[in-house]
């Protein structure tokens, strides 16, 4: 029996939650700064409470009985979760790591002596930790949403195949794209998306106006037919994202995108991130 929609607001909550945590930790200052590592150090606490609060939800969703009144949660909404959760503690981890690298460094510095390569050494920690954090709050999110929309037994447009979302009428393929998903293809359509990745490795997308697209978002729409872009043009420049026919002819039958953000798809206007790797 699949939840009401109403019941997996907590689900939707939780990812909200974890995608305030990922534009914190994108906005914080660069290692140098005198602010990094006690913001660092709340960013920490909170990712630490946020996956007590994931795991504290997995098992009142996976334990209906203690709750009267509640409904069994599917598996495999269970298990979409239980993933979200394990990605979330090793958020922690590895911003426990980029704080030890940035206190490694600050001590490399203080002896003149140090070689050169071994202050660059203790400073690539912190590079891999936050592009890793990153990576995997992101992936959290969007856990949390597709957690939600297989409790509720909602379709899940970014699963859908290609070869079925081709031979699919466009009209219905618009009826089942998430609010978030047809405000990145109308971003798309109107020009100047790219994909990019920074020195550290981590793609992301940018956009006009500093409009955010998830990595996530467009890879469910390309799977979908309905965007793609231009591999020929390397990522540090970054590779223009279009949409297809598909896409189009998709988005004529959609209304105007919605320009507030969206209950469980927050529609975040962030600085693109710096294309160099972080001090």
């Amino acid at each position: 029996m699949p939840l009401p929609p109403g019941e997996s607001e907590p689900l939707h909550a939780l990812a909200d939650r974890f995608d305030t945590l990922y534009i914190r930790l994108d906005d914080l200052p660069p290692a140098d700064a005198a602010e990094y590592l006690p913001g660092l150090r709340r960013l920490l606490a909170d990712a630490h409470d946020l996956t007590n609060d994931a795991l504290h939800l997995l098992f009142n969703l996976s334990n209906p009985a203690s709750h009267p009144g509640s409904v069994p949660v599917s598996p495999v909404a269970l298990m979409t979760l239980g993933t979200a959760v394990t990605r979330s503690a090793s958020v922690s981890t590895d911003l426990a790591n980029a704080a030890a690298a940035q206190v490694m460094r600050s001590a490399a510095q203080r002896q003149p002596a140090t070689p050169p390569s071994t202050r660059q050494d203790t400073a690539q920690p912190y590079d891999a930790s936050v592009e890793k954090a990153l990576d995997s709050l992101e992936d959290c999110a969007e856990g949390c949403r597709i957690a939600a929309r297989l409790a509720t037994h909602q379709p899940q447009p970014a699963r859908v195949p290609l070869h079925l979302a081709v031979s699919t009428p466009a009209a219905d393929i618009g009826r089942s794209l998430t609010s978030y998903q047809h405000a990145a293809l109308h971003t798309i359509a109107q020009g100047q998306a790219t994909l990019r990745q920074t020195a550290g490795g981590r793609r992301y997308i940018s956009a006009p106006g500093g409009r955010e697209i998830l990595l996530t978002t467009y890879e469910a729409l390309a799977r979908n037919g309905l965007a793609t872009r231009d591999t020929r043009t390397p990522l540090a420049f970054g590779q223009p994202l279009t949409t297809t026919d598909l896409g189009q002819r998709t988005l004529a039958h959609l209304p105007p995108a919605p320009t507030a953000p969206v209950p469980g798809h927050p529609l975040r206007s962030i600085p693109a991130p710096a294309t160099s790797p972080r001090h």
